[in-house]
């Protein structure tokens, strides 16, 4: 692989990241939603969302504007399958020592809370309860980024495959 290659494949490995935290700003809305409505939240969702997916479907094209013109001969030893798997093994415990960890620690401590009270589950607000679903969905994203890290690398580099670029 190039250098460029490279540079493409973080590019895509960072809309996944791009796409969580547009996921995330979606919890937020609703969390204000709450309280008073407002669409800001959305909207920032939605821009980050939309810059997702224009970096997963053109990373070459950022790959090239960041890194000088390379020879397609200027290749590293190290595999892009290799490199793939280490990126997306570095991105899931990323996910969870940033994101999941933390929310998900809040969320216990207050279901414990609420379990030693006697007080049922379902009288949680809904505001929490859809913020600890999305924590959940992080933590099973981030473990499936870990634990299927070669096959999530496989799936970054079919666009290779087919085209010869990442």
């Amino acid at each position: 692989m190039t250098s460029q290659q490279y540079v493409g494949l973080f590019v895509r490995l960072f809309a996944i990241w791009l796409f969580f935290v547009a996921v995330q700003a979606i919890g937020v809305g609703i969390a204000l939603d709450s309280h008073r409505h407002s669409i800001a939240p959305y909207v920032i969702a939605g821009l980050r969302g939309l810059a997702a997916v224009t970096l997963w479907c053109f990373p070459m094209f950022v790959a090239e504007k960041l890194m000088p013109q390379t020879n397609c001969e200027t290749r590293t030893p190290i595999s892009a399958i290799e490199v793939a798997t280490v990126a997306c093994i570095v991105l899931g415990l990323w996910l969870c020592v940033a994101r999941v960890f933390p929310s998900l620690t809040r969320y216990v401590s207050v279901v414990l809370v609420l379990l030693h009270e006697d007080v049922p589950l379902r009288e949680m607000d809904t505001k929490s309860m859809a913020l600890m679903v999305e924590s959940i969905l992080e933590f099973v994203a981030a473990i499936a980024l870990v634990l299927k890290a070669r096959a999530i690398a496989a799936f970054l580099l079919v666009t290779q495959l087919s085209n010869g670029k990442v």
